[in-house]
């Protein structure tokens, strides 16, 4: 076998052994994470003794190439083991098992998941997937069809004034958002942004549904203060912590001051300027008043530093520090005081009104898509994805009898380029692996990605889970291993 002459580096060897654990294997390209998920598994099947069964087994990845090469390499050691071990019944079984194994993609897993409960989703049995030019064209039939039944319901215009084909513009709320989306992009164009932007949600388990529920948070924050509302508090803070950081700062250049009479002559006036411009800015934002700090940072003058021949070290430091301070205070009225609270509320409530409209446009270009799909009995990628995702929730969230049995079915899970995952597909195989899966990614290749790519869900679990050597991994049911070996487990920055 080819795992004799295969020498193993020990977080290889780690991802190899710990076998009662999710696992996340995080490593560069040609580091081997492939070929220890493929090793893992053929060690479990292949060991002495091994009572592991190759039908409670999921592999899924995300071509059909890969696929292919992982059932191959399977087959090659399964029959390598039994050519060493010929009256081995448990090798022989699983070799007879091999070709209904289910390795596959992870759209063919979903379609073969889909069609066993097909009565539920109220599809035809024979459902097929509609190829990509049949798909566009039912999809941009139906949006065309639903755009112009919304230009239709936010006419506000009188029957007399309808010779003008702009009357019917006035006061439409819908050509309003409509405008605002597109700019000077041209109708084509604009379909397709529209379906890009509607698939983008689609991939969240909570759908278009996070448009309406962004609607209702932005007028909630259009009536409250700005600081109270979540990017409020994050900017808050950052202004309370980077004034603290300045006013750290200054008081060492003031201790310097009050032992040097001749410097302080010269700075203190200066010195005294800055503080207070930080104290105001840091009590303001303390007090909860965007308004406040903002003509404090408004009202920030720039003043010339004192010249002084044969300037102290400790001078040259606080004119640096100056030269930030000014920066800083620049960037801050463009970054986040460009607007006042006024000005900002209205924008508020503004993009409440664009998240309340598309997502009614969206709802209705839903339920009118799926109704003409359904009647051509045909499905694109996304919608199998979403169907098996509540085919697995109930209306509460919780794992339904769908999800439970499938769980039931596997002792393991493993999941090949995990970076490319969605919201939705992650959401799933937690779902059916739970605490059995084993995962395998390199965040640096998301930029491959395929449809709706979320390569920060990866990044969230290398961040949440305890490295396979810290102490808290023996306790932990969950651990990750990286396999680069420029890594530093105290360094929590993505590479």
């Amino acid at each position: 076998m080819s795992q004799k002459t295969w020498n193993p580096s020990p977080s290889q060897e780690a991802a190899l052994n710990l076998r009662d654990k999710m696992l996340l294997i995080s490593a560069a390209a040609g580091s081997g994470k492939t070929s220890v998920l493929t090793k893992r598994i053929i060690g479990l099947l292949t060991e002495e003794g091994s009572q592991t069964d190759l039908s409670r087994i999921l592999v899924v990845t995300f071509t059909r190439a890969a696929a292919a090469e992982l059932k191959s390499r399977i087959g090659q050691a399964l029959s390598d083991a039994l050519a060493e071990r010929p009256g081995d019944e448990h090798l022989s079984k699983q070799l007879f098992k091999l070709g209904g194994a289910q390795i596959s993609t992870i759209d063919a897993f979903f379609q073969k998941t889909v069609r066993d409960p097909f009565e539920e989703l109220e599809m035809p049995a024979s459902f097929r997937l509609a190829d990509k030019g049949e798909a566009n064209e039912i999809c941009l039939h139906v949006l065309d069809e639903v755009i112009q039944s919304f230009y239709d319901r936010y006419d506000l215009s009188e029957k007399a004034d309808r010779i003008s084909p702009f009357a019917r513009l006035n006061g439409n709320r819908f050509a309003d958002v409509m405008n605002d989306l597109m700019s000077n992009r041209g109708d084509a164009e604009f379909d397709a942004k529209l379906l890009a932007f509607y698939d983008k949600f689609s991939s969240y388990p909570q759908g278009i549904s996070l448009l309406r529920d962004y609607g209702v948070q932005l007028r909630e924050m259009a009536d409250g203060e700005f600081f109270d509302s979540p990017p409020g508090k994050v900017l808050r803070k950052y202004l309370v912590d980077a004034a603290s950081c300045f006013l750290a700062q200054l008081q060492i250049t003031k201790n310097y001051l009050d032992i040097d009479p001749n410097c302080a002559a010269q700075f203190s006036g200066v010195h005294e300027s800055d503080t207070s411009l930080f104290l105001a800015i840091q009590s303001a934002a303390e007090a909860g008043s965007f308004d406040a700090v903002r003509r404090v940072v408004a009202g920030f003058q720039k003043t010339t530093f004192p010249r002084m021949n044969n300037r102290p070290a400790e001078m040259e430091r606080y004119k640096n520090l100056r030269t930030l301070i000014k920066d800083t205070m620049g960037e801050w009225m463009d970054r986040f005081f460009k607007y006042s609270t006024v000005e900002i509320k209205a924008q508020m409530l503004r993009n409440a009104d664009l998240c309340e409209i598309l997502y009614q446009l969206f709802s209705e270009y839903h339920d009118r898509v799926w109704e003409e799909k359904k009647r051509r009995g045909v499905l694109e990628f996304n919608d199998v994805r979403e169907q098996l995702y509540h085919l697995l929730v109930r209306p509460d969230g919780q794992p339904s009898a769908i999800a439970d049995s499938l769980a039931d079915q596997y002792d393991a899970v493993y999941i090949d380029e995990y970076q490319d995952v969605d919201f939705m597909q992650d959401r799933i195989f937690a779902l059916i692996g739970r605490n059995r899966r084993f995962m395998v990614g390199d965040i640096k290749q998301s930029i491959y990605g395929f449809r709706g790519s979320e390569p920060t869900i990866f990044a969230d679990y290398r961040r949440s889970m305890p490295l396979y050597t810290a102490p808290e991994a023996d306790e932990a049911e969950r651990v990750c291993i990286f396999m680069s070996d420029n890594f530093r487990c105290n360094h929590p920055v993505i590479d």
